[in-house]
């Protein structure tokens, strides 16, 4: 029994041993010329480097473009490009998408089961004016628990926009009572707003008959303590 163990390990030890090299071979593959991917990157030499590069008959399209991207991304920070070789700012331009597409992965998870999980209705604007010094938006919307647990809070934003696309006013709304789970009827919220009377997209919000109000959500916490959350959109500080 001891020998197995000891094969077993001796296999494990090569095939992580093998991984380690195939993964290194890939980070430092490129279609560039070995010397010229090697070159540092002076105040002085950019433009002949590639210049080099676009003569290359086997520079692939992808070497090309991340490398593009890499001294225009890091264009303004000398450091990020002097001292360093094509090779670098392509490997790093490499690991920067790659994390880039991981965080979009994981935010279009979260952002998909928000949506899963309810259904949001814009029903419309009460207009609260018996106080002629404190004007009100009342923002009516419903919240249909589409979830198989009942729902504490949802918060998102409504955005309204012009034909054109122009973003007039985002509204942060947050329910204020439980939705039950698997409800056939969904529950009616209203939010008040102050409405600015100098303000150019309040009166666009009351007086527009055109716009399209667009529902965000950005986070639901059930009522057993968990969570969805949009970190991604949550982050992005659009304000109006």
């Amino acid at each position: 029994m001891i020998i197995n163990k000891i094969k077993i390990n001796k296999f494990v030890l090569y095939a992580i041993f093998v991984f380690i090299l195939v993964s290194c071979g890939k980070n430092n593959d490129t279609s560039v010329d070995s010397d010229l991917a090697n070159t540092k990157i002076t105040l002085h030499n950019l433009e002949e480097l590639t210049n080099e590069m676009a003569s290359c008959e086997n520079l692939s399209n992808e070497d090309a473009e991340l490398f593009i991207n890499a001294i225009t991304r890091v264009g303004n920070h000398k450091d990020s490009i002097v001292g360093k070789t094509i090779l670098e700012l392509i490997n790093n331009q490499k690991q920067f998408v790659r994390e880039r597409t991981n965080d979009i992965l994981r935010n279009s998870g979260a952002r998909i089961s928000l949506f899963l999980n309810h259904k949001f209705e814009y029903i419309g604007i009460q207009f609260e004016d018996s106080d002629s010094k404190n004007k009100i938006n009342n923002i009516v919307f419903e919240i249909q628990n589409t979830s198989d647990k009942p729902i504490k809070k949802i918060e998102g934003r409504l955005q309204f926009y012009t034909p054109n696309g122009e973003l007039i006013k985002l509204y942060s709304l947050v329910t204020a009572t439980e939705v039950p789970a698997n409800s056939d009827k969904a529950t009616r919220f209203v939010m008040p707003f102050k409405h600015d009377e100098s303000s150019n997209r309040d009166q666009i919000i009351r007086n527009s008959r055109n716009l399209s109000a667009i529902w965000t959500p950005t986070s639901i916490e059930f009522s057993d303590g968990s969570k969805i959350i949009d970190k991604a959109t949550l982050n992005d500080n659009l304000s109006q």
